[in-house]
């Protein structure tokens, strides 16, 4: 992104894992009241282990800003928290570019600025000129705004944007006219930059789409009718949000969502000028095929007897259901939106043939009252596919692509399977007012891990993932090397033990993988490593590697996957740096976190 000119921003830093407490009432415009930003109380060990490693590798790409977000951090507002942005993203991280808040984040001058915040976003409410009184004041040294001035220009000379850049225009909307207080008209011309970008979006979204379960029925072959119901599956009715206004995107009951969820909603979501919703592109494929296509497009009970009637007559049943997800609004359950489970229930009793399930959600639901009915046949996960969503979507129902994706999370069988919530409220340390504080106690059990840890079984683990084909893995070699790190913009400060780089490659592991099926397709091949058993904090395995490889059948590839230095290191609190624990490891090789047939055991004795 950075090379065509642009300023990446990486957001939100640092440990943002949920909205805000909110107790007064939704108000006229869908927005909510009564708000409170979350504490995230979390210890040395899970922080630098979990929670910093993604941007650690921004720094090391050379991001040019990164954005500081609403939560406290251990008590302290994230963007005025010394501890995160001037010790460890600015220190430990040796990050060059500028930190700015999220809109409305900023709770102070001084404090935000002596902690590291270069730049408040938009309203100048803090900064500005309470800035530069506290600069004159003598509160805020001159050398800390030549310490902001030279962060802001940095990424901005680096990007070349002080040479012909084009002008900006705010009307984002269209290309309309803006004509300036001095008689001047400018218009957009960035406006429409669509080009053939509708053909890789078609591609990345068929392509990330999961096939959770396939009894045969898919890719559909000799069928004659096909009944398809949902919402989900129609065009949807606000295609551009409200225009400049995405109140209407942000209600918590979602009421002003109707038709297939391409995108989640909030302040950064970029709606499409138009969809290629399921039920046209299912309908047009169908055609091709010699099939009928019949459609109740509604979830509510009230159309429940028309489904049932078109259902009867139908070969096979599609049904749509989703999760709109919504920056601000934390889900209160783990159901699927509009009557979701009812309607595939519906389906599914009613069905002639067999059921195909899609699932436009962006994370877990719970699936236990219909996946195992017996007319279920075909559940794909097809996350937020964008504007070519029907296309993608029939594209794998017909077998024009053959799924690949693979699940991004764990999906449990109960609430139950993951830690109970824990938002207690205490008195603040650093304000008179009281905030709820969640207490990271799950510290480096997250997700799989979790799962692992406790032995819980899941509905499907994270990194599974169906195709139309098969594979097997082989032949696991696993040695130890050095390759100097070339793939960094920007040095990290990071402390470690040993001679080599902390992002040097030392050891790989290559492993074939071969087509053994009659259809061609990728497979996701999946490297997880067990530390050894006197490191009690970790969990039982984390992933450390994957790559993905098409085959034709009988194809056979062999996979590279390097491991760092800092991949097989852990934090030591005591010491404050990176270490390679002594002892017996276990690396695993397989298709997802719990189907790892290969595994090669290594005793590491030396530091590196």
């Amino acid at each position: 992104m950075q090379s065509s000119g642009l300023i990446t921003c990486a957001k939100h830093y640092v440990l943002y894992e949920q909205a805000e407490v909110c107790t007064g009432p939704v108000d006229s415009m869908g927005g909510r009241t009564g708000c409170v930003h979350v504490s995230s109380e979390i210890d040395d060990k899970t922080m630098k282990e979990v929670y910093l490693p993604s941007f650690a590798e921004t720094v090391r790409a050379g991001t040019g800003a990164i954005m500081c977000s609403y939560n406290r951090i251990n008590g302290t507002p994230a963007c005025q928290s010394d501890s995160a942005m001037n010790q460890i993203l600015k220190g430990e991280l040796g990050f060059q570019g500028f930190v700015l808040s999220d809109y409305g984040a900023t709770h102070s001058t001084v404090p935000s600025a002596l902690a590291g915040m270069d730049m408040e976003l938009a309203e100048l409410k803090y900064y500005g000129h309470r800035l530069h009184d506290a600069i004159k004041s003598g509160k805020v040294p001159e050398s800390r705004l030549d310490d902001m001035a030279h962060r802001i220009l940095t990424p901005w000379l680096a990007a070349g944007q002080n040479i012909s850049y084009p002008r900006t225009n705010w009307h984002k909307y269209d290309l309309a006219d803006e004509r300036e207080v001095d008689g001047r008209v400018f218009r957009n011309d960035h406006v429409n930059n669509k080009g053939d970008n509708y053909i890789l979006a078609r591609k990345i979204a068929a392509e990330s789409t999961v096939l959770l379960k396939n009894t045969g029925i898919l890719p559909l072959r000799g069928v004659r009718r096909v009944g398809v119901f949902g919402t989900d599956a129609d065009y949807p009715s606000t295609l551009g949000g409200c225009g400049p206004d995405l109140f209407c995107m942000v209600a918590s009951d979602r009421r002003y969502w109707n038709g297939t969820v391409t995108i989640g909603g909030g302040s950064g979501a970029a709606y499409s000028d138009y969809v290629a919703a399921p039920i046209e592109a299912i309908t047009l494929r169908a055609r091709r095929h010699g099939m009928r296509v019949d459609h109740v497009l509604h979830d509510d009970p009230a159309h429940f007897p028309s489904i049932k009637v078109i259902a009867h007559q139908s070969d096979v049943c599609i049904v749509f259901v989703r999760v709109f997800l919504v920056e601000g609004w934390d889900r209160s359950d783990l159901r699927l939106d509009k009557n979701g489970e009812e309607l595939i229930k519906t389906a599914e009793g009613s069905c002639a043939g067999k059921v195909v399930v899609v699932l436009h959600i962006g994370s877990q639901v719970i699936m236990e009252d219909w996946i195992e009915l017996p007319n279920i046949g075909a559940v794909l996960f097809a996350g937020y596919p964008g504007q070519e969503t029907g296309n993608a979507i029939a594209d794998i129902l017909w077998g024009d692509v053959n799924p690949s994706g693979k699940l991004p999370f764990t999906m449990g069988k109960a609430v139950s399977d993951w830690p109970t919530g824990n938002i207690s409220t205490v008195e603040s340390s650093h304000t008179a007012d009281a905030y709820p504080r969640s207490v990271f106690s799950e510290g480096l059990a997250i997700d799989y891990k979790w799962f692992d840890k406790w032995g819980i079984a899941p509905r499907f683990e994270f990194g599974f993932g169906l195709s139309y084909t098969t594979f097997e893995i082989s032949e696991f070699v696993f040695k130890e090397t050095h390759e100097i790190a070339r793939d960094t913009v920007q040095p990290t400060n990071e402390r470690h033990e040993g001679m080599l780089g902390l992002y040097d490659v030392v050891y790989v592991a290559n492993v074939n993988v071969t087509n053994t099926g009659k259809l061609g397709g990728a497979e996701v091949v999946q490297l997880y490593l067990s530390y050894p058993p006197s490191e009690t904090e970790q969990p039982p395995k984390h992933l450390r590697g994957y790559a993905k490889a098409f085959l034709e059948p009988g194809q056979t590839k062999t996979i590279r996957l390097p491991l760092r230095k800092k991949d097989v290191s852990v934090w030591d609190v005591e010491r404050q740096l990176w270490k390679i624990p002594q002892g017996r490891f276990t690396f695993r090789m397989g298709s997802s976190s719990r189907r790892l047939p290969l595994e090669k055991v290594v005793e590491i004795t030396n530091v590196r």
